[in-house]
């Protein structure tokens, strides 16, 4: 059985772009301005937290395997070279 395949097309209505009220505009505008400022700067506030807790964490764990323990590593100097 083949069906008769029919082009469906949505009515819309065309806007006159002279006629559209723009009044609230600008306030619309500074607001999704102001929500998408606002979470750049979290997101720069998350992303720096996570670089520097990644940081801290490489630093533990090359204490911790030059150190094993003691309180200064004896070729701590030699291994960030060779990183």
């Amino acid at each position: 059985m083949i069906m008769n395949k029919k082009k469906i097309t949505p009515k819309t209505e065309k806007l006159e772009i002279n006629n559209v009220d723009d009044s609230g505009l600008d306030k619309l505008y500074e607001k999704v301005k102001s929500v998408i400022e606002k979470n750049r700067e979290k997101v720069f506030k998350t992303i720096n937290f996570e670089t520097v807790k990644g940081y801290w964490e490489i630093g533990k764990y090359i204490v911790e395997d030059e150190q094993h323990g003691e309180k200064r590593a004896s070729k701590g100097d030699a291994l960030i070279k060779k990183l």
